[in-house]
């Protein structure tokens, strides 16, 4: 800091001065470095959210085809059932060998679904919870923000 026409007439005043302005300088410091943290949260918060947006949405896109892919497969193993329960094939072991692998197929991607729609709900509160967080985050970081910083209680910034 710069001091123009510093009192070096009045030593009283010269030494009120000289004794102030450190204070002052480390208050000023202090409260541009919680801004500076703040606002490096925020900016985190807001990449991290957009991170859990973008997992969301590719998710929730591949969940619809592998649902889609989940209901053609059985469909066409109840086709198959059917047409194998009509014909002579029945009796192969072959075949009935094939038919319980895809059986057992249908079931694993039965178990993936129900596996993915629970990671896609607990997804869903994480990212209310970071949009709550970010929230909270922003209304820290307006300059209205008037509550008190613990470590400053007697000390107003103008």
């Amino acid at each position: 800091m710069l001091v123009k026409n510093m009192p070096l007439d009045d030593a009283q005043l010269y030494g009120r001065y000289k004794d102030l302005f450190p204070h002052i300088l480390e208050v000023t410091n202090a409260k541009v470095q919680d801004m500076e943290i703040n606002e490096r949260a925020l900016t985190q918060a807001q990449q991290i959210g957009n991170a859990f947006n973008e997992l969301s949405q590719q998710m929730y896109q591949n969940s619809d085809s592998r649902e889609r892919a989940v209901e053609k497969l059985a469909a066409q193993l109840d086709e198959l059932n059917k047409s194998v329960a009509q014909s002579n094939l029945s009796s192969s072991d072959e075949v009935t060998f094939h038919l319980q692998q895809l059986e057992q197929t249908k079931l694993l991607f039965s178990s993936l679904n129900d596996d993915l729609a629970f990671i896609k709900y607990q997804l869903k509160h994480i990212i209310e919870a970071r949009s709550d967080l970010l929230a909270s985050l922003q209304k820290m970081a307006e300059p209205s923000h008037t509550e008190d910083v613990t470590s400053q209680t007697d000390i107003e910034l103008f």
